[in-house]
């Protein structure tokens, strides 16, 4: 599947990092794109640790990351966790997606395991 580092930009998310899955069917987009906060794994893991209130955001935090189908768009699914800096202030959002079709919400637990390896490397 397709692996991407997102960043709050205002009110937008930019993409800083990205592999893009081998399989031919998978979702597609440029390092340097931005993409709304309010739609898709990566963007509301970015709201929800920036503090945005409502139940779904609550619920983000809880678990530690969001697990979304069709949310950016009906056929992506997507599975994002935050990384944190050194101050334990939110760095980004490390995110997972693919076809709808493929979505297994067993991939919570690596997506977030490799999130908090990449807050111990930044210090976190």
């Amino acid at each position: 599947e397709s692996a991407s580092f997102y960043v709050r930009q205002g009110e937008q998310r930019l993409c800083l990092w990205r592999v893009d899955s081998p399989r031919p069917v998978r979702d597609h987009l440029q390092v340097g794109a931005l993409l709304p906060l309010n739609r898709g794994a990566a963007g509301r893991v970015l709201l929800a640790f920036s503090g945005a209130r409502g139940s779904v955001y609550a619920g983000i935090r809880r678990d530690g990351g969001a697990v979304l189908a069709g949310d950016r768009m009906a056929e992506i699914a997507g599975v994002a966790a935050p990384v944190f800096d050194a101050s334990g202030n939110l760095a980004g959002a490390l995110s997972l997606s693919m076809p709808v079709q493929r979505l297994l919400p067993s991939l919570a637990t690596p997506v977030r395991q490799a999130a908090g390896r990449i807050t111990h490397l930044l210090g976190g």
